[in-house]
């Protein structure tokens, strides 16, 4: 099982299947054990999705703190997460009409930062992509062509400079 918390987002992934009332009890058991950290106050309510690309769509969580994810991919944060195979992959997702921009040369920033910029953003994206068959030769900015075209705009970098994933 893995489980993560960022900032007010967690994440919890488990090995095998889990009917929705194995899942009811486990966020009812979750939200009791804050409740008690938190001197039993309500002021913390979490909510969970089950992502479930077969679930039947007739399927109604009678929970209202619960809901059926039936997408082919599970969005979290800014990272997607599908099945290829058998196996767990994850890449980067960019909203719909979500504008990247990063620090203008323009700015007051020291070199130092511009200069951490565009390695930075390079090594976020390679550690938030499933390495594949179908990506492994290509190019970051090749993958990636918006956040490439954000530091390209931002005069932070050229297209040649991506490395391959």
């Amino acid at each position: 099982m893995f489980y993560g918390i960022y900032r007010d987002d967690g994440l919890n992934v488990i090995d095998g299947k889990k009917s929705t009332e194995e899942m009811f009890e486990w966020l009812k058991q979750f939200q009791d054990n804050v409740n008690e950290l938190t001197a039993d106050s309500n002021f913390l309510q979490f909510t969970l999705d089950i992502w479930d690309p077969d679930s039947p769509p007739g399927e109604i969580p009678s929970n209202k703190n619960v809901k059926i994810n039936r997408d082919v991919a599970f969005i979290y944060l800014d990272m997607e997460l599908y099945w290829l195979n058998t196996n767990l992959e994850f890449c980067v997702h960019l909203k719909p009409n979500q504008l990247l921009k990063y620090l203008n040369k323009g700015s007051t920033h020291t070199a130092v930062c511009f200069k951490a910029i565009p390695s930075g953003v390079v090594r976020r994206l390679a550690s938030l992509t499933a390495l594949t068959t179908e990506n492994a030769n290509k190019r970051i900015n090749e993958l990636y062509p918006e956040h490439a075209k954000a530091l390209e705009r931002a005069k932070l970098t050229t297209s040649e400079e991506y490395p391959t994933l």
